[in-house]
């Protein structure tokens, strides 16, 4: 299994900055493009083999924000994660919300 920190990291990565928040408070001011994730309610992956755990994964939530229309991020995220699925996108406040399930 691995950490948050390691996934933290990675979107840090994809995106160049240090603008990636995990479940923040509404009283966060963001700064964008950014990402934001949190468990998905729905939050883990468990499977098991010959009655033990063979594989356990963490389902996020993630929401990729931005004010570019034409953004290649979401392409991005796609590749770098392989248990990655893009589920919509929606517009809001003149701001792209690209939101994703990740099991990481």
């Amino acid at each position: 299994m691995k950490q948050r920190s390691q996934l933290h990291s990675e979107l840090c990565e994809i995106l160049g900055t240090t603008h990636a928040y995990y479940q923040p408070p509404e009283s966060l001011k963001l700064i964008y493009p950014c990402f934001v994730y949190g468990l998905n309610p729905g939050g883990r992956s468990v499977t098991k083999a010959d009655n033990s755990l063979y594989r356990y994964e963490a389902r996020y939530q993630l929401t990729y924000i931005t004010d570019d229309s034409e953004t290649n991020v979401p392409l991005t995220v796609l590749r770098h994660f392989p248990l990655c699925s893009y589920d919509r996108m929606f517009v809001s406040d003149r701001l792209y919300h690209h939101v994703f399930d990740l099991y990481y």
